[in-house]
């Protein structure tokens, strides 16, 4: 037998719609039961994100819903610099082999 699992459900929401929601409750336009019903979102998946949210200083990351593993620990903007750099020393390095 293969491993071959399809996902019988599919996703309700987006990510975008989730960042509205929890902007909408932390401005205090909607409650979490209120803004629920609006953007489709379950009002428990609602009261999970909320605090981390707010602990993460209410910041417009795509990254902070990840829905699996870790959190990661460079922000998208770094993560690009970095890979930015390390292929620049690689054609540094590959430019001096070959003088």
């Amino acid at each position: 037998m293969g491993r071959n699992y399809k996902r019988k459900t599919e996703e309700r929401w987006t990510k975008e719609d989730l960042l509205k929601a929890l902007l909408c409750i932390k401005s205090r336009k909607l409650n979490i039961p209120d803004a629920a019903r609006q953007y489709g979102i379950s009002r428990a998946t609602l009261e999970r994100h909320y605090p981390r949210f707010m602990l993460d200083g209410a910041k417009l990351d795509s990254n902070q819903f990840r829905k699996r593993g870790a959190k990661p620990i460079l922000t998208k903007m770094e993560e690009d610099v970095l890979v930015k750099t390390i292929r620049d020393l690689r054609e540094q390095r590959l430019h001096c082999d070959f003088q």
